[in-house]
């Protein structure tokens, strides 16, 4: 079959050769081509071509199933190697996001125990970040504001504000700044850093104001230590010889003549000064040298009238006691006597030697409430705001030291002492002492 293919293939390939030549049956080339045809040549070679294609196909099946299968052993290699390259790398992606993770939640906690404020600014004031603390006070549509229009009491940008100067990132500056936040007094913290890719500056914001109070009450304390210390020095001098001066007056109303009321009424003015100085220098003496009290029980109405016996009271003052029955305390009489004694006399004082001084008392939440209650001018509300500081005093001839001193000594009671008044309607001095002592 192979021979006469082959032959058929040359007969026909020198036909084609041939074309230029008239072309007839008795052509040798085309006669055999003719033979072949006659014959089963022509099936058998359809027949070859058949089975070659089919032959074909079943390579080109065989490539594909190879091709399949050298891709699933590449992807196997592939999965493997992924497996054992990649895995540690997953897991320590894994513990790098939970490692981050639990960061971010200690940072939320942290930002939510820090004592004080924190926001962030851009350079020119803009709030771009506030903390839950001071998003709670000032809420979420506080973004965007000048941080001075927030915080300040006035709204004014702060005359020592870092942010005029710029602050670099790195950069922290620290200022106090007083009238924030309804009156605080805030130290507040400027870092410079990058927030969102841009520069910014963190701040945060510490409130120091009972801080800043106690500095200021231990400075007080300081200087009224040497100046008690200078005072008592004095007032013991001054006690001396006012013992003398007295001594005098008494010696010359023994002598003046019983006729002479000009002489006797200048030695009663003298006395009364005399008398007026006494109980400036036992003032000095008192604050001074306040110690513990010498707790005994006392009955404070028998307390409040031998109080009221010490005092010189005038003809036209009327001193009413208006208290029920009242419990006994432990208390040193002598303190708390000097004390009942000092707020009488400035009722009557404050009353100009005429008018009426109420004390009342009663029991109320296991307390003693003691009222001294006068018809006096009243106090202005930013003379009352100062009555207990030491040496300060409305009147011209005061120390200051006498609320000062009655203050401490209730205090040390374990009780406590205000003052109400209205300017022009009278003062109301409130004592406060625990049942029992």
């Amino acid at each position: 079959m192979d021979k006469q293919v082959h032959r058929y293939l040359e007969e026909t390939r020198a036909l084609i050769s041939d074309l230029d030549n008239e072309l007839s049956l008795r052509n040798p080339h085309l006669s055999h081509i003719l033979t072949a045809a006659q014959s089963e040549l022509l099936q058998s070679l359809d027949i070859v071509v058949k089975q070659y294609q089919k032959e074909s196909e079943a390579k080109i099946a065989r490539l594909q199933t190879l091709q399949t299968s050298v891709l699933i052993v590449t992807l196997f290699v592939l999965a493997a190697t992924g497996l054992f390259i990649f895995r540690p790398m997953l897991k320590r992606i894994r513990e790098e996001t939970e490692q981050l993770r639990k960061i971010n939640e200690f940072n939320k906690t942290l930002l939510k125990t820090i004592p004080f404020g924190i926001d962030i600014v851009d350079e020119t004031g803009n709030t771009l970040y506030l903390d839950g603390k001071l998003r709670c006070i000032f809420g979420e549509e506080s973004l965007g504001k000048k941080c001075y229009h927030l915080y300040k009491d006035n709204g004014l940008q702060c005359e020592d504000c870092p942010l005029k100067n710029g602050v670099e990132i790195g950069q922290t500056k620290a200022i106090e700044t007083k009238g924030m936040m309804d009156g605080k007094t805030i130290l507040i913290t400027h870092t410079g850093m990058l927030y969102q890719g841009k520069k910014a500056i963190l701040e945060l914001f510490r409130d120091i104001t009972d801080y800043k109070i106690a500095q200021e009450q231990l400075a007080i304390s300081e200087r009224l230590a040497v100046m008690g210390r200078m005072a008592s020095v004095i007032a013991h001098e001054f006690r001396n010889q006012l013992g003398v001066m007295r001594n005098a007056v008494y010696f010359i109303k023994t002598k003046a003549e019983p006729k002479d009321e000009k002489a006797k009424r200048h030695l009663e003015i003298l006395d009364e000064e005399i008398m007026a100085m006494e109980r400036i220098i036992e003032n000095i003496l008192t604050f001074s040298r306040i110690k513990k009290p010498e707790l005994q029980a006392i009955d404070l109405r028998e307390l409040l009238n031998a109080s009221i016996e010490k005092v010189r009271v005038p003809n036209e003052v009327a001193i009413n006691i208006e208290t029920e029955k009242l419990p006994a305390i432990q208390a040193d009489p002598v303190q708390l006597g000097g004390v009942f004694v000092n707020i009488i006399l400035n009722a009557i004082e404050a009353m100009e030697g005429k008018g009426n001084l109420t004390i009342s008392g009663a029991v109320k939440d296991n307390r003693i409430y003691i009222v001294f209650k006068d018809a006096g001018k009243g106090i202005t509300e930013e003379d009352r705001k100062r009555l207990f500081e030491p040496f300060f005093s409305t009147k011209p001839k005061g120390t200051g030291l006498g609320l000062a001193t009655a203050r401490i000594i209730v205090n040390e009671h374990r009780g406590s002492i205000d003052i109400e008044s209205e300017y022009g309607k009278g003062t109301s001095v409130i004592i406060r002492l625990p049942v029992g002592g």
